[in-house]
């Protein structure tokens, strides 16, 4: 009811501007590089390094000043994705029925939406670790405006990935039914 006209492609495409960003980009690429390094340094499964593990991690088991630090490279993004909630509908303007090879057709935006659902399912439970509960709801609704707009496209690896997204959200929406604070 309270959507208004627009299109969340163009919202999306800029939290996920990272080609602008490219000193944010190198240091989360560096933080994980290092992650990894740390895990097989101590033999340990290297998928289970930061910022990885944080997204099995309870929001009050994480390390709190390092998610602070990661997420605070791509905090940018959270402007726009409050954006891309509000809007109606969602057109990346592919033509897929254009397409000389649809099979061929690379769509590289979706895969990096199924990333910027992993930031915001981090963001999400540090939300919660915080006791930011209404940060916590619109991070959530976030999610699932996410998998809504994904649903929207003509290609079903979109489709599949919208699901992703709000099947993230949904899971993360667990720890919020937890908490005392939160609304019934």
């Amino acid at each position: 009811f309270d959507l208004i006209d627009g299109n969340a492609a163009v919202q999306y495409m800029q939290a996920l501007a990272f080609a602008e960003q490219h000193n944010a980009l190198d240091a989360m690429r560096e933080f994980q590089r290092k992650g990894r390094r740390e895990a097989e340094a101590g033999g340990e499964d290297p998928s289970q390094a930061e910022p990885n593990i944080w997204l099995e991690t309870a929001p009050s088991d994480l390390p709190l000043e390092r998610v602070r630090a990661y997420l605070g490279y791509s905090s940018f993004q959270t402007r726009y994705l409050d954006e891309a909630l509000k809007r109606r509908d969602c057109d990346f303007d592919r033509n897929i029925r254009e397409a000389k090879d649809p099979v061929g057709y690379l769509i590289p935006e979706i895969q990096m939406m199924r990333e910027l659902s992993r930031l915001q399912s981090m963001r999400f439970r540090l939300a919660i670790a915080e006791a930011r509960i209404q940060d916590a709801i619109q991070i959530f609704a976030q999610q699932l405006a996410m998998g809504h707009h994904l649903d929207e496209e003509d290609f079903i690896v979109s489709n599949l990935v919208g699901i992703a997204c709000a099947d993230i959200g949904v899971s993360d929406a667990y720890y919020l039914s937890e908490t005392a604070t939160a609304p019934n």
